[in-house]
């Protein structure tokens, strides 16, 4: 029995009468027997109450898994640590370095990650950083600029196996959060206070305390060789610039580009010494040679517009547009949901950049260029993905569950049309793009697709044939899976539902059907007799509820999933606990009228053994 999803968004199709609908399943009941006791199929921490034990805040093992019923089996658990920042270590970049709120994370893989620095106290909002002359990493964790604290800064030679802390100045130290720690990304490191500076090279000593311009300095930057700073004098700041790291300093004149006063934003690209210079909310100008001349900055349209809605909107959590050097000094620019690839050498138009633009599967926030072809997406609530080809396919290195879609779409009629069950080893979901698996869940793969991160909600009538509806109005179909597709019609489908090889599409006053798997379309024509319409899922409240059978019932009530049987009477059996937020049901499987296979969001997928 096939298990398609037909999902209840507000769109509009097709047209012709409102044919007929699938007889509603057999109602089940809730006062049951008691459910079976459950047996853990791996070791569980838990508290008295039985809820799983939080993992503490800013560890890197990710949350505890679901406690799972005697002969079931979860596939594709595998909870990433909510990652802000990682990169590559090795010259290869074979192993993977991640930071949370308050830890460091390695793993060899991206699948299990474990903490090595900050498991015993933890650090304030570190960030990464490489030494490429001295093929170390770096680790700064100083707070944020809105909310410092004093720096710590440690070192790894050993691609972060072991780190040893770098002492700082006395004078830096006796600042706390005053001070602030920043590096060259190639061999030097620099501390500042609001009045000095400290310069380290390789495994010398500091040098300092150097003076800083004013009576008070900020925005202490390095540009290659040369360091630039912001001078404040009474309530007046002007810019200054160094080209012997702090020895001397001389004004910075942007008069040329009439960026004098307070709203002006100088900063330094870490690629090729570049600086960039502009106004709120985001640089305008790039110079390749320390401010002798200026080019137009190479931040796109989509780029200057977030940067300015960031500035309306304070409250999105997201991440400012930033152009840095990348893998093998190439340059990089990374804002939320996206990441370019600037191609230097042609020509520049500011409304058409030549660029690649990759951007990253299941809604994840962070996107980083680990070397010349892998990329890594991740980011709290999304799990951990990579990418070999430049962002053509992705694989799932490491999942948190959770959908996509905002928690008010989650847990709403209109969830449906998500994923669902071919057969037994092969389904499909839809998660920013269709993704597939043919073996039972063991491993996922995101189709690459160019239409597929439009998709909401529709069915797959075989492993090829399918037909789903975009966000942009249109319902489209393929024949290959999801890789092409081709449009049927524009507007809006209240629901595309799937009955064997037929499929229909409703609108608000018509019902299309298609009886060859979305290839052609006829209005107001009826299902064959006795063809009745695939199972779906069914959203009321945090209930989520799918009969694959008559007779037959997955329910998933908030962290517990359960299922219920009628045989002289209904017998109801608890299947997982302690499921984590956001992991939802989307299909279920029946082979020898039982219940075999449990799709949730995320890919997770729980079978009998």
């Amino acid at each position: 029995m096939r298990s398609i999803l037909p999902l209840t968004l507000a769109l509009s199709l097709l047209g012709c009468e409102r044919g007929r609908t699938e007889a509603p399943p057999a109602r089940v009941d809730v006062a049951v027997r008691p459910a079976t006791e459950l047996a853990p199929a791996t070791p569980r921490v838990t508290t008295a109450e039985g809820a799983p034990a939080e993992v503490e805040a800013g560890r890197c093992e990710g949350a505890n898994p679901p406690t799972i019923a005697n002969g079931w089996r979860l596939h594709g658990f595998s909870s990433a640590p909510p990652l802000t920042d990682a990169l590559g270590l090795g010259r290869r970049g074979e192993r993977l370095l991640g930071v949370t709120q308050s830890a460091v994370c390695l793993s060899d893989e991206g699948i299990a990650w474990r903490t090595v620095l900050g498991a015993d106290a933890g650090l304030s909002t570190p960030t990464l950083h490489r030494l490429a002359v001295r093929e170390s990493a770096v680790v700064i964790a100083q707070g944020t600029p809105t909310r410092p604290t004093a720096p710590r800064v440690l070192e790894s030679r050993d691609l972060g196996e072991r780190w040893e802390p770098v002492a700082l100045p006395d004078e830096a130290a006796a600042a706390g959060p005053e001070a602030r720690v920043f590096t060259d990304g190639v061999r030097r490191l620099f501390v500042v206070t609001p009045r000095a500076l400290w310069v380290r090279f390789d495994d010398g000593p500091w040098l300092g305390p150097r003076a800083l311009p004013g009576e008070r300095a900020g925005g202490v930057d390095v540009c290659g060789e040369t360091l630039i700073a912001r001078a404040t004098v009474g309530r007046d700041g002007f810019w200054h610039r160094s080209e012997d790291y702090g020895v001397s300093w001389r004004p910075f004149r942007l008069g040329t580009l009439g960026l004098e006063g307070a709203d002006t934003v100088v900063r330094c690209l870490g690629w090729r010494g570049i600086i960039e210079a502009g106004r709120v909310p985001l640089p305008s100008y790039w110079s390749l040679d320390q401010g002798r001349s200026w080019h137009p900055a190479r931040y796109d349209h989509e780029a200057r517009a977030l940067a300015r809605t960031l500035v309306d909107d304070p409250s999105l959590r997201q991440s400012p547009p930033r152009c840095s050097a990348g893998f093998g000094n190439t340059l990089v620019c990374t804002q939320h949901q996206r990441l370019t690839l600037v191609d230097t050498d042609a020509p520049w138009d500011r409304d058409r950049p030549a660029q690649r633009v990759i951007r990253p599967p299941s809604g994840c926030p962070h996107l980083r260029l680990v070397d010349d072809r892998r990329v890594l997406a991740f980011g709290e609530g999304c799990g951990v993905y990579v990418s070999t080809d430049l962002g053509g396919r992705w694989r799932t290195l490491a999942s948190r569950g959770n959908l996509s879609d905002p928690p008010e779409l989650i847990n709403s009629s209109n969830s449906q049309g998500h994923g669902g069950w071919i057969d037994e080893e092969t389904a499909w979901r839809l998660d920013g793009g269709i993704w597939w698996t043919h073996d039972h869940g063991a491993h996922w793969r995101l189709l690459p697709s160019t239409g597929g991160r439009l998709l909401t909600h529709g069915v797959f009538v075989d492993a090829s044939r399918g037909v789903f509806a975009r966000s942009d109005g249109w319902v489209v179909s393929t024949r290959d899976a999801g890789r092409s597709w081709r449009f049927v019609m524009r507007g809006e489908a209240e629901r595309i539902a799937a009955a064997g090889p037929w499929i229909t599409a409703t609108t608000p006053s018509a019902v299309f059907v298609s009886s060859d798997g979305g290839a052609s379309w006829r209005g107001g024509r009826a299902l064959p007799a006795g063809q009745g319409l695939d199972p779906v899922l069914r959203v009321e409240g945090r209930v989520r509820r799918f009969d694959p059978k008559p007779g037959l019932t997955v329910l998933q009530e908030g962290a517990t999933v359960s299922m219920a049987t009628r045989d002289n009477g209904v017998a109801r059996t608890e299947l997982v606990r302690n499921l984590p937020a956001g992991v939802a049901l989307l299909s279920a499987w029946v082979s020898h009228d039982a219940i075999t296979r449990i799709l949730f969001a995320g890919g997770w997928v729980l079978s009998r053994e």
